[in-house]
């Protein structure tokens, strides 16, 4: 949806969030309160967690019940925007935070305050991902940090030594010019083609997205143009695929089950996916920690709970999402899938340490639990981000067509964002 209908749609669910309850939220009209939770793709696997998760939150509101609705992740931010446009906005919504930050950015969501106690408990990541303008606009619900995948049968052809794993992207790019040498084999595939993941490369190799006044872009410098031309390089010497500007994650994915490519940034949560797809690949799996750009850094999801402002019950849908994200809470989530706690303390627990021996996938659960102390958001909430995004990602395709050198594509980008950041 164009950015003008977007914040026309949401001016209009402003003016509604007066409007009365609708039918089963109105508590006079029946005897109960019905507080709306919006969730993404979590039936019918995790329909007893979440279930008995609610139920343990009503126990503690007598008359009061919680509507819990699950979405497809393809439909829940269409479906959000309608409802807020509507007056009739769900109560608690989980989003990613590029989505939620749009609409905190057309004053769509509640403001939250959180008691610094409460607040020192979740990770400060947590936090920085939920802030927009100052204003805190989500709970932290779960975070995942990445490892990275080796099919060690590809490793082993090329001549490379196990457990000597790239820790950065410079060193990925010299193994897979060794593999594409001597081995005839692509190293990686980065997916380019998913909006904002050269903008992650850039703020992965330390190079500031926004000046320091945040009005003007920052990566207009030898910094980022070393960074772009590494990438370009990469492209043009056909070390990585020619796909990899247009294809995201998923044709990703794809190439590595194949045995099409030979290393793989992933969630520990794909270990299943590949045991059950590919179950050769999946025997000669190796993990390591998730291999960063030239800053170090180490770059972490975080999926949040946001509060409408359409939401009639915003007092009950803050104490809610506090019971939802609560460590009791999240470990209780994690033992189920892997994903890492937002609190501390629980991602603290003795679940996530293991022994060297214990199978691949505690193993790589421990590796991304180790990986959060030290986690950053590699981009934060910007204003306007997919459409900052999208100048960065033409950027990188000028460059590595050789269109422009990395000068003269960061300089367009650069003119393209003062535009954008300029317009109200």
């Amino acid at each position: 949806m164009h950015r003008r209908h977007l914040l026309s749609a949401l001016a209009c669910a402003a003016f509604l969030t007066a409007c009365p309850a609708e039918e089963g939220k109105d508590t006079a009209a029946s005897g109960a309160q019905s507080v709306e939770f919006w969730t993404m793709q979590l039936k019918p696997t995790f329909e007893g967690y979440v279930s008995d998760l609610l139920k343990a939150w009503e126990q503690k509101h007598p008359g009061v019940k919680v509507n819990w609705v699950d979405l497809p992740a393809s439909e829940i931010e269409n479906k959000t925007l309608t409802a807020a446009a509507s007056g009739h906005a769900p109560d608690l919504v989980n989003l990613n935070p590029m989505f939620a930050n749009k609409l905190a950015s057309a004053q769509a969501l509640a403001p939250l305050t959180i008691d610094p106690a409460l607040k020192a408990q979740y990770f400060d990541v947590g936090w920085e991902a939920n802030t927009v303008d100052g204003a805190v606009v989500g709970m932290p619900w779960y975070l995942s940090t990445s490892i990275t995948l080796y099919n060690t049968d590809a490793w082993d052809k090329a001549g490379l030594k196990r457990g000597a794993w790239p820790k950065t992207y410079a060193e990925l790019g010299a193994a897979a010019r060794t593999m594409k040498a001597k081995a005839k084999v692509i190293g990686f595939m980065p997916p380019f083609g998913d909006r904002g993941k050269f903008m992650e490369a850039l703020a992965a190799d330390g190079v500031p997205l926004l000046a320091a006044d945040k009005k003007h872009a920052g990566f207009n410098t030898p910094a980022g143009a070393a960074s772009l031309g590494f990438w370009s390089k990469l492209y043009q010497d056909s070390v990585i695929p020619k796909e990899s500007l247009t294809q995201g994650h998923r044709e990703a994915i794809d190439r590595f089950q194949a045995g099409q490519t030979a290393v793989f940034p992933a969630g520990p949560q794909f270990l299943g996916i590949v045991k059950q797809n590919s179950p050769k690949l999946y025997a000669s799996l190796a993990i390591g920690p998730q291999i960063t750009g030239t800053s170090g850094k180490i770059g972490v999801g975080v999926m949040n709970l946001v509060i409408p402002k359409a939401s009639t019950h915003q007092d009950l849908a803050f104490d809610l999402a506090k019971h939802v994200t609560s460590g009791e809470s999240q470990l209780a989530f994690a033992k189920l899938v892997p994903i890492l706690p937002s609190v501390k303390a629980a991602a603290a627990d003795p679940f996530f340490k293991v022994k060297p021996e214990a199978p691949i996938e505690d193993q790589a659960r421990a590796i991304a639990a180790e990986q959060l102390g030290r986690a950053t958001l590699l981009v934060p909430p910007m204003p306007r981000q997919t459409e900052l995004a999208k100048a960065l990602d033409d950027a990188l395709q000028r460059a590595a067509l050789a269109q422009q050198t990395p000068e003269q594509a960061l300089e367009q980008a650069a003119k393209e964002w003062e535009q954008i950041l300029a317009t109200p």
